[in-house]
């Protein structure tokens, strides 16, 4: 589990996911949209704290306003109003993986980890997107166990190429003697 762990972290996809948020950093339309959006969703939040909005629309207006500050990369407010609207609405997945990926971006891989394996325990079959960022945060915090069972769930909901080429890279670098190289190359 720890070399699997160590390969997800130097897997193109984790490097590539790194280098693309270094660059929208640094990217000036970018980070002026952004800063737009940030206003949008102060002006929204202003207008609800008023009490100018119809109790009707609050809900809906909520969770608006948590994709909008997700969207600025104010993910404390952006989490702040999705848990408000799954209050509401407990059952939208997407708002859930919201928070999950706004407490990964905070770097806070605990909260990360505990709202991915909410949207998991749901019964239904858990999202992609769920399992990736459960494994990404394990990674995180050096959950050798907690990475392991990502990949297996990944292994057994999305098999691909790719997460088998890890999982074997993985028992290939922990595998300490030649008997042992050759049951796994059978099961391969």
């Amino acid at each position: 589990a720890k070399d699997l762990g160590r390969l997800v972290g130097q897997s193109t996809e984790y490097k590539a996911l790194r280098r693309t948020e270094q660059a929208l950093r640094e990217d000036a339309p970018t980070v002026a949209k952004l800063d737009a959006i940030q206003q949008l969703a102060t002006k929204v939040d202003q207008m609800m704290a008023s009490g100018q909005m119809p109790a009707g629309e609050k809900v809906q207006r909520t969770k608006t306003l948590a994709q909008l500050y997700f969207r600025a990369g104010n993910y404390g407010k952006g989490i702040q109003y999705a848990n408000q609207y799954l209050k509401s609405a407990p059952g939208d997945q997407d708002m859930q993986l919201m928070v999950a990926q706004g407490y990964y971006q905070q770097k806070d891989y605990k909260g990360a980890i505990a709202a991915a394996e909410r949207i998991i325990k749901g019964g239904q079959r858990p999202s992609e997107d769920a399992l990736q960022l459960l494994l990404r945060s394990s990674y995180e915090v050096n959950d050798k166990a907690g990475t392991a069972q990502a990949l297996e769930q990944l292994l057994k909901h999305y098999p691909s190429p790719d997460t088998w080429q890890r999982v074997l890279d993985g028992y290939i670098a922990q595998t300490k003697h030649d008997d042992e190289l050759l049951a796994l190359y059978r099961l391969a």
